[in-house]
């Protein structure tokens, strides 16, 4: 299929299907709001940050943890004051901040699904056991490399 073949497929499938273009609108217009959040915060913390909503003035703004809750509010005053010279944010009037983990672990009806330890990992363990004293530490570690 050559590339204007797929251009033209995407551009009938945008304008028959209001919904979706709806969605791939706000998606784009989500995007740029983020693009300008993280442009105004410093770049330390950038990685660490997502936005998650943006509605009557407040932003809600999401950080990995505790640690980096802390340190963006601690630059919550320049932040806002960059924030609000900016086409988006010119209505702000209030942060929040909250922890949310970026990648949330799925957890299956009932079930967790384990992951094997790589092979070098597994040796590693048991060569670490079999240099230890300690029978409990040395039966533990036996016992995590069998997983």
């Amino acid at each position: 299929m050559k590339e204007t073949d797929r251009v033209r497929n995407f551009t009938d499938l945008m304008t028959s299907n209001k919904r979706l273009c709806d969605l791939v609108n706000n998606n784009r217009h989500f995007q740029k709001i983020e693009s300008s959040l993280h442009q105004a915060l410093p770049v330390y913390l950038v990685a660490h940050t997502g936005l998650l909503a943006y509605e009557n003035g407040i932003l809600v703004i999401r950080v990995d943890n505790s640690n980096w809750a802390g340190k963006i509010r601690f630059h919550l005053p320049q932040i806002i004051s960059e924030l609000r010279k900016t086409h988006y944010f010119k209505g702000l009037i209030h942060i929040k901040v909250k922890v949310s983990p970026r990648h949330v672990a799925e957890v299956k009806t009932g079930k967790v699904k384990r992951r094997a330890l790589p092979d070098s990992a597994k040796k590693s363990l048991l060569d670490t056991a079999e240099s230890i004293q300690d029978p409990s530490l040395k039966e533990a570690l036996s016992r995590l490399a069998r997983h």
